[in-house]
């Protein structure tokens, strides 16, 4: 039997945990049997608003979230046995946590009918799992190529080389190991997109969130029309994107 970890890498400039965190937080403590948060800047008075199961970590702000990510994994393995570990970063807005929860968590967890898991695959520059929200399988964290490459990394602080050396890396050393990526929303191999702008849409409709990068700069000059059409509809949710830009 294994047990289930959550390790959220958290970042705000301005040291604050915003309010949509704050629900999922809520939501998932029934769902894993540990969790914990990773922070990089968080203010003495905003601690208080964590649940007071969540194991609360505060770092210098080196290595992006995947250094975040290595500090909660080393925590959880720390503890002993065997151990399903969820990676997620607060990258993304999340307007209805219990559709993200019925749609990821729930449905594909508990069976662990995976190797390694992802929201979204990107086959950009190569096939791998974007690492806003990953699930390594409790037989994927006790291989010994898993657990040197996290006892390997060194922090890099150019974000281009985190994406290159360690969310494509990642991938491409799990499938070394004879690991399977599958991804909870699939869609087309095309090289030259990034899956968790290009469909938005799917991501907002099926489990309910949306990227900040999207909304801060649109890289890709999509049209986002219908979502500014449903942000004038719910109060709620546009004051949610306020947050997130404030990110």
């Amino acid at each position: 039997m294994f047990q289930t970890g959550l390790v959220i890498a958290h970042f705000h400039k301005e040291g604050k945990l915003r309010s949509d965190t704050i629900a999922m937080l809520e939501c998932l403590v029934p769902v894993f049997d540990r969790i914990v948060l990773v922070s990089t800047c968080l203010n003495d008075s905003e601690r208080k608003k964590l649940p007071a199961s969540v194991d609360l970590h505060v770092r210098p702000n080196t290595g992006y979230d995947f250094y975040s990510y290595r500090y909660g994994i080393k925590q959880l393995q720390a503890l002993g046995g065997r151990w399903q570990i969820t990676v997620m970063n607060t990258s993304f807005i999340i307007q209805q946590p219990k559709l993200l929860i019925s749609h990821y968590f729930e449905k594909y967890l508990p069976s662990e009918q995976f190797d390694v898991l992802g929201l979204t695959q990107s086959f950009e520059v190569q096939a791998h799992l974007q690492s806003y929200l990953l699930t390594f399988s409790s037989q994927c964290t006790q291989q010994t190529a898993f657990i040197e490459w996290w006892d390997q990394m060194t922090p890099i602080n150019e974000r281009f080389a985190v994406v290159y050396h360690y969310e494509l890396g990642l991938s491409a050393m799990l499938q070394r190991c004879g690991m399977a990526l599958t991804c909870a929303m699939p869609t087309p191999a095309i090289p030259a997109n990034n899956p968790s702008h290009f469909y938005y849409k799917e991501l907002l409709q099926q489990f309910g969130i949306v990227k900040i990068e999207l909304l801060k700069s649109n890289p890709f000059e999509l049209d986002l029309s219908g979502l500014t059409k449903a942000l004038g509809h719910d109060a709620g949710f546009a004051e949610l994107v306020g947050e997130g830009l404030e990110n």
